[in-house]
């Protein structure tokens, strides 16, 4: 929410130019009974709930019927109410907490108070413990039209971060200096030549809305992505990516630190590069082409990248995905704790915190929508015969740990059970039971290892992480299911 009003004016105009009958607006000409403000407040404000609307108004100065501008003596900041200012009280009255902003201007020579309402889009907003709705020119009982309730209900069930405006009445230099969108555009493979084409693609994906001054609101989601530097805006505040280099195995000696300002999408690529280039080994031969080769598979890493960035908790403060890069291993820590179980990540359907941004990357070609991203690491690193990775939940956060290439004869016993599990899942997926000579085969092993095998699958079945396919099955052709599959 703004502190001031960029443009009242252009406001007030817009405002007179609307039906006689909006619930979101509401002209008064002396009325101010501290009662019935709060109320109109609260009944306001779900109104522009229910209409998907950042902001609501109540202007005194107007009259209802005709919009004809007359002035007033109504001044909420001198008001009181209890011995307590006005305002203050009034917020006091309201649940969930309701960002107010008043403003006094001079209009067609006239006194003209605005009272600008941005609901939180949390629950229906109370005064006094009931809430309002506007029906018609009435106001009423939200209780008493259920129907309506509900669909607020609804509606703020689904209002996440990203819909939240983080800069309020830009201008078009605004969004110029701010935001990288003409690359934002082109990574979604839009055509916009002129200025003015590129600002309706970005309304229409959602981005920015036209408000009622002539200026632009700017949603999280349009910052999340292209911003020049988020640190601009509190909320999304030391979220830029970080990336660290180790010497060794630990955190001692620490090579190189890079932390971001940018938004995700616009410097993924470049945080690729960098990255892939600290786990090159070189380049080998393709069907005659020169290919770069790496200690764990790009596209492993990619979606491992891809799903920290759109599945971390964005309303965590200060907290920024980190990729840590050590001698024998890569850890990819994103803020938050996954919507579904760490073991689930293979088979489970996908589930974002933040849709709208995870269907930008979508379609920007830098993430998966449909969940097949964790799949497609884990089946690249099974074909480099590279130990599974680990997803750990570690206070609050989400961390998944790569590891380079090492012989099977250093995995660790957890190592092997956790392959094996992974396996089965990926098996099951392909509608396919584990053998033993899947295993083997993933575990980059020879026929003649088939009895150190065999042990793997009876620690993991004795853990209880998979499941002989048949009870009655004969040693020769066993075949084993994840736990969660019988």
């Amino acid at each position: 929410m703004a502190i001031k009003l960029e443009d009242p004016e252009a406001l007030l105009d817009n405002l007179r130019a609307l039906p006689r009958e909006t619930d979101w607006v509401e002209f008064k000409v002396n009325n101010a009974d501290p009662t019935a403000i709060g109320k109109y407040v609260s009944a306001l404000a779900n109104a522009a709930i229910l209409r998907e609307k950042s902001e609501a108004y109540l202007v005194w100065g107007i009259e209802d019927q005709t919009h004809d501008v007359v002035g007033t003596t109504v001044d909420l900041h001198s008001m009181k109410k209890g011995g307590d200012p006005y305002v203050f009280w009034l917020n006091k009255m309201l649940d969930p907490k309701v960002n107010l902003l008043i403003e006094t201007v001079e209009y067609h020579g006239k006194n003209i108070q605005i009272l600008c309402i941005t609901p939180p889009y949390e629950r229906p907003v109370k005064f006094q413990n009931q809430a309002f709705i506007r029906i018609g020119t009435a106001q009423q009982n939200l209780g008493d039209y259920p129907d309506l309730e509900r669909s607020i209900w609804q509606i703020t069930s689904r209002y996440s971060f990203e819909s939240s405006i983080i800069q309020p009445n830009a201008t078009v230099e605004d969004l110029n200096e701010h935001y990288d969108f003409s690359k934002l555009l082109e990574l979604l493979e839009i055509t916009a030549n002129s200025t003015e084409a590129k600002l309706d693609r970005l309304e229409g994906e959602g981005l920015i809305q036209s408000n009622l001054q002539g200026r632009f609101d700017v949603l999280a989601l349009m910052a999340i992505a292209c911003a020049k530097n988020l640190d601009m805006f509190p909320a999304l505040a030391m979220k830029g990516m970080r990336l660290l280099e180790f010497e060794g195995t630990d955190k001692d000696h620490a090579r190189e630190d890079l932390a971001g300002i940018r938004g995700y999408a616009v410097v993924f690529s470049v945080l690729m590069r960098r990255l892939m280039s600290l786990l090159s080994e070189g380049e080998e031969f393709v069907e005659g082409i020169r290919t770069p080769t790496y200690s764990v598979p790009e596209i492993a890493i990619r979606e491992f990248v891809a799903n920290a960035l759109v599945h971390q908790d964005l309303t965590r403060p200060g907290e920024r995905p980190t990729f840590e890069v050590y001698a024998d291993r890569v850890k990819i820590i994103n803020p938050g704790v996954p919507l579904i179980e760490a073991d689930r990540f293979i088979d489970s359907p996908s589930k974002s915190r933040n849709p709208e941004f995870s269907n930008l990357m979508r379609k920007a070609g830098l993430c998966e929508l449909r969940g097949s991203g964790v799949d497609r690491a884990l089946r690249a690193i099974e074909a480099a015969a590279l130990p599974p990775p680990a997803i750990q939940i570690v206070e609050g956060s989400t961390i998944v740990t790569t590891y380079k290439q090492k012989p099977f004869a250093s995995w660790t016993p957890d190592e092997r059970i956790l392959a094996c599990y992974q396996h089965a899942c990926l098996k099951y997926e392909d509608n396919e039971p584990m053998s033993n000579a899947s295993l083997r085969e993933r575990f980059g092993l020879p026929q003649r290892q088939y009895p150190q095998v065999s042990l793997v699958i009876k620690e993991a079945m004795d853990r209880g992480r998979i499941v002989p396919l048949s009870e009655d099955q004969s040693n020769r052709y066993a075949r084993y299911v994840p736990y969660w599959a019988r």
